[in-house]
């Protein structure tokens, strides 16, 4: 599952996994590779995974207003 959290005080991308249906989700954890998705003084929201999972559409004010982002693996 992915989702926006202001949790550390700026809406930020997070993931939580499991093993499978019947077991508990881990602990989120912030989604972030290499600095590239969660910026640091800007507010991330609004995740959408593509149905190959290979691609990340979110929304992110990192140039002051915001727009839509795309991330891929």
């Amino acid at each position: 599952m992915t989702f926006a959290s202001n949790r550390s005080g700026d809406h930020e991308l997070y993931v939580a996994t499991r093993a499978s249906v019947d077991d508990p989700w881990a602990a989120p954890a912030l989604l972030d590779d290499d600095g590239t998705i969660n910026q640091v003084a800007a507010d991330e929201q609004d995740p959408w995974i593509s149905g190959d999972g290979r691609r990340l559409y979110f929304a992110s004010n990192r140039d002051g207003e915001f727009d839509l982002m795309l991330a891929t693996r």
